[in-house]
């Protein structure tokens, strides 16, 4: 590779070898603490930009006219693993720059050499090559981008229809879960509208969708939200259990629960009493 000092005017910035979306010239100040001495963009002869682009958007956010660069020989596969590997070691990758990463390297390396040359940790399969164009579409974007949800949950997503889709990821936009929430959420919710004939969109309409989003932990209240929906007569038991648990009075500490589900009648009741001669006390009570 050669240095040279050119002029930002020169340089050609394509969009498939910037990894970054959107743009962060803060990597600029982290490219130069980590490697001092060392140009930060590296080109082809032709000066398109293989990598370093957020420190080319640094230069052209502050009025710089020349910058130090590396001219490279590569060709467009190595250039692209480049873009990608000197990316990741300066903040790890969201999600959505992963997918958009492997849209375009899977035109010139097969899966194996992407393993090899990158640390991406992702499985690549057939399911996920398919639905990539709609991964990396728009609607994905905030949420692959802020790794709001998984990669597991966003594949499932991809085969619902597109109105139920859109409702989802304003739900997951909306609301964080744990993984294995996510996709206890779209079972529940996919079981409720094949059940009831209808969409998503009326399904949250069914729950209070924004009132439960006010509410101190809206991911818990989604959940019981929906699983009441799932099933009617376990909601209307548990209310009812409610209402009469909520009559009784105890001097102490307690727990009382039921069943699930309610399968059998038996109560279990936890006290929690603060010594044993209160123990005592509530044994001959009972005895007597």
């Amino acid at each position: 590779m050669n240095s040279e000092k050119v002029e930002l005017a020169r340089l050609v910035r394509e969009d498939e070898f910037d990894v970054s979306l959107p743009p962060d010239p803060s990597l600029h100040e982290t490219f130069i603490s980590r490697f001092p001495g060392i140009p930060p963009i590296v080109t082809d002869p032709g000066m398109v930009i293989l990598s370093g682009h957020n420190s080319y958007e640094f230069f052209i956010r502050n009025g710089h006219e020349y910058c130090d660069i590396l001219v490279s020989p590569l060709g467009r596969k190595d250039a692209l693993f480049l873009s990608y590997n000197s990316r990741s070691v300066l903040k790890p990758l969201s999600l959505y720059e992963k997918l958009r990463f492997l849209t375009i390297i899977l035109r010139y390396a097969e899966i194996q050499e992407i393993y090899q040359r990158t640390a991406i940790g992702i499985r690549i399969d057939d399911t996920l090559t398919l639905f990539l164009p709609e991964l990396t579409g728009d609607s994905f974007r905030e949420l692959l981008s802020g790794d709001r949800i998984s990669l597991r949950t966003a594949v499932r997503l991809c085969s619902f229809e597109k109105d139920d889709r859109d409702a989802f990821i304003r739900l997951f936009t909306d609301v964080r879960f744990s993984a294995s929430n996510e996709l206890k959420v779209l079972d529940i919710c996919g079981e409720i509208c094949f059940r009831d004939k209808c969409g998503m969109d009326d399904l949250l309409r069914q729950i209070g969708y924004d009132t439960v989003l006010q509410s101190d932990d809206a991911a818990a209240g989604i959940l019981s939200a929906i699983s009441k929906l799932r099933y009617p007569a376990y909601s209307s038991h548990e209310k009812n259990w409610n209402e009469s648990i909520g009559e009784i009075k105890f001097p102490f500490r307690h727990n009382v629960h039921h069943a699930p589900f309610f399968e059998k009648k038996e109560i279990e009741l936890r006290l929690y009493l603060d010594s044993i001669d209160k123990l005592k006390e509530i044994s001959r009570k009972l005895k007597s």
